[in-house]
């Protein structure tokens, strides 16, 4: 699975929006997923030294097409854990103050 994807179901589940049609599912990640990423990855990257970047850059070449990809980033670099959750966190505001459209 594509780790936009991956992120982004978890996501769902983590928001308690796993429950959803699988169509407002899909409306969700191609609205949502791209940002979500792009969002933990930059600030991720920003707190890291330029040798951890290269490092992180370089696992995820070699590591970025596995398919517990999600799990082994949240083992081994618990900031992109702790900013994956923060991110779902400020999605969530946003989906609750934002009007769905119909």
């Amino acid at each position: 699975m594509h780790l936009t994807n991956e992120i982004f179901l978890h996501a769902l589940e983590t928001l308690g929006l796993d429950e959803m049609t699988q169509d407002d599912q899909v409306a969700l990640i191609a609205t949502y997923s791209g940002t979500l990423l792009e969002n933990v990855m930059l600030r991720f990257l920003q707190n890291q030294s330029e040798w951890e970047q290269e490092s992180f850059s370089e696992w995820m070449k070699i590591h970025g097409t596995q398919t517990d990809i999600l799990e082994q980033l949240i083992t081994l670099y618990p900031l992109f854990a702790d900013l994956l959750v923060e991110e779902i966190l400020l999605l969530q505001t946003n989906l609750v103050n934002t009007p769905m459209s119909a």
